[in-house]
């Protein structure tokens, strides 16, 4: 037994507790580098999660974060026993990859998982999600597939995230999946690195 609420809900929870925007950020992402490093541990053991979203995150009264629901997990140890048949879509769709919504019947990888974690983080730092899921489902795949996550500076209560952390969101959130974090582990330490007010490995696109 867990005795915990969904990500969503302790969030919101935290800004209701929290005195500062900084108490805020500083609680809420260091829970979502708990969720991170407990991803990267399935990944090392050859499990891709496949539908990370709040109601599958349960933050406790400690603020100890589990993982849960591995329902629609896919192995990725190269042993013939899938969970779920290849090519069908079966995560959460405002949480999916681009390559989950436009499966040419490839393997997911732990990329996969890495944009899930970028969404879930955005949601967490501002309040709402990359994309606008009260899109058509057809216009909500197509800008998941074919826009750049619209990551603003400030939330709806105007408060920025900073520079840093928009670009470690960013980087989470590529459209190009060799553009992203490659575990949830490295984005756990750019986290990390920004909390501790260290460079952080993530660089902005430029022009070129």
């Amino acid at each position: 037994l867990i005795d915990g609420v969904p990500l969503d809900e302790w969030g919101r929870r935290v800004d209701r507790e929290a005195d500062s925007h900084r108490a805020r950020l500083k609680r809420k992402l260091e829970v979502a580098i708990q969720i991170c490093r407990a991803v990267a541990h399935a990944h090392v053991h050859a499990v891709i999660h496949r539908d990370l979203k709040p109601t599958n995150i349960l933050i406790d009264g400690r603020d100890r974060a589990s993982v849960l629901d591995f329902g629609v997990a896919h192995a990725i140890d190269g042993v013939d026993r899938p969970v779920t048949v290849t090519g069908e879509f079966t995560g959460t769709l405002a949480y999916s990859a681009p390559e989950e919504l436009q499966r040419t019947g490839a393997a997911s990888d732990a990329r996969t998982d890495i944009y899930s974690l970028g969404v879930l983080i955005h949601q967490l730092v501002t309040g709402h999600l990359p994309h606008d899921d009260g899109l058509p489902v057809h216009g909500l795949i197509e800008a998941i597939v074919h826009q750049q996550a619209a990551v603003r500076p400030a939330d709806s209560t105007g408060n920025r995230i900073g520079r840093d952390l928009e670009t470690i969101l960013l980087k989470a959130l590529s459209n190009d999946p060799d553009r992203r974090y490659q575990s949830g582990a490295a984005l756990a330490d750019d986290l990390v690195r920004f909390l501790e007010g260290a460079p952080i490995e993530a660089r902005r696109d430029s022009t070129l």
